[in-house]
């Protein structure tokens, strides 16, 4: 942005008032009441405040909108992709681990094979929260698209369902489950017990 702070001529503005238009810095400047709007840092500086201009409402669509936002569903989809290969990756190191008694007790009693099972469960409790999203996010396009009589993109939701349902719900509940006991591990005392 181009132009000066008007409380603070040697500052660059970093944004405008959403109320009253006047260029601010990053000091002058706060998120409006709705979170979305710059405005004054203080009310009683602004010239819309002062005139008792309304303060600009954001329309209900623009929530709906932001929930049923396809470009997220498919952000959302493809890390729980990538969460699912990962998870896989490490099912495969813990079985060998299994049959091995080469990874030891470190110095201070934190086995280096509890890493594994410590990053599966952190993932799994990210997909589980992707998951929330997603369903959250699924249903209101699904809403949208049958207003709008969509058949096909009804149908790539229902695949998406599908795939979420039948093969990453069930790895994500059985690796919350068996890594469980990992949950409360301290990275940082990971790293530092492991580190030569």
């Amino acid at each position: 942005m181009e132009g000066k702070c008007y409380k603070h001529p040697e500052r660059e503005a970093t944004g405008s008032c959403h109320y009253c238009g006047r260029d601010l810095c990053s000091d002058c400047l706060t998120s409006g009441k709705m979170g979305q709007y710059f405005s004054c840092s203080n009310e009683a500086d602004c010239l819309a405040y002062q005139e008792g201009q309304e303060v600009p409402v954001i329309p209900e669509t623009a929530v709906d909108d932001y929930i049923a936002d396809k470009s997220a569903v498919e952000r959302y989809v493809e890390r729980l992709g990538e969460i699912q290969n990962e998870l896989g990756e490490i099912g495969k190191l813990l079985e060998k681990l299994a049959g091995t008694t080469e990874v030891g007790e470190t110095a201070r009693g934190v086995s280096k094979s509890r890493l594994p099972e410590f990053c599966a469960y952190k993932l799994a409790e990210e997909a589980r929260a992707l998951l929330d999203l997603t369903g959250l996010r699924v249903e209101f396009l699904r809403k949208k698209y049958e207003r709008a009589g969509d058949s096909a993109k009804l149908q790539e939701l229902a695949r998406w369902q599908d795939h979420i349902r039948n093969e990453v719900e069930p790895l994500v509940r059985q690796t919350l489950e068996q890594m469980g006991s990992y949950s409360t591990m301290d990275a940082q005392k990971i790293l530092e017990s492991i580190s030569p």
